[in-house]
């Protein structure tokens, strides 16, 4: 016998830094939330004479994750005197 069988995955979102000099040192901010995405699998599953396989037969993202985006600051801290 051949039977199909379909499971929906989670994808895990990564995470990125970005340097930014206009932000003070020290300081963090997320400025894009990250979204987990969708990945469907479909297996065949064939069982011949009592002893079963099992097949991945295709692998689809469909959704996409979304990278998480966190921005830390670069700028000194210090105060300039104007000298």
């Amino acid at each position: 016998t051949v039977e199909t069988y379909t499971e929906e995955i989670e994808v895990p979102y990564e995470s990125t830094r970005v340097a930014d000099d206009s932000m003070k040192k020290g300081r963090e901010e997320v400025t894009t939330q990250g979204q987990n995405g969708t990945q469907v699998n479909t297996y065949e599953i064939r069982t011949l004479n009592g002893e079963t396989t099992t097949t991945l037969v295709s692998s689809e993202v469909t959704v996409a994750p979304v990278a998480e985006v966190v921005t830390y600051g670069t700028k000194s801290n210090e105060v300039s005197t104007g000298f």
